[in-house]
């Protein structure tokens, strides 16, 4: 009898170890099974992330190559009547020796230099 005792409660206790055990592993599988959705979670918030700032990235790159369009096209467009620095310079220069030159033919004409260096040319040439 006290044989039968102890075989029953070596069984309930080994029953009662058997549940627990197996409670324990049903709880690592929930947890690693809610882990798992957890980490699913965590990767599709990632994704939703990286997707929605390679849009915005995307827009933002449009927006430049626009702005870059637009830009050679007003360039394009106003390169014709855009002048250089150096020939501002030397059309002021031309300007200011043709000045100068009439200058000095209003000046030799008053001087009568002009009408001797004709009739010199006449003479040399007869």
């Amino acid at each position: 009898m006290q044989a039968l005792t102890k075989f029953l409660v070596c069984l309930g206790l080994v029953t009662v170890l058997a549940l627990v055990i197996y409670g324990y592993a049903e709880w690592l599988k929930k947890l690693r099974i809610d882990s798992s959705v957890e980490e699913y979670t965590i990767i599709q918030g990632v994704q939703e992330a990286l997707s929605a700032s390679i849009q915005t990235f995307r827009a933002r790159v449009a927006t430049f190559e626009k702005h870059i369009s637009n830009y050679q096209a007003h360039k394009a467009a106003t390169s014709q009547y855009v002048v250089s620095k150096e020939d501002v310079e030397r059309r002021e220069l031309v300007q200011q020796l043709e000045e100068k030159k009439a200058l000095i033919l209003v000046q030799l004409r008053k001087d009568g230099a002009i009408e001797k260096v004709n009739s010199l040319s006449e003479n040399k040439v007869q």
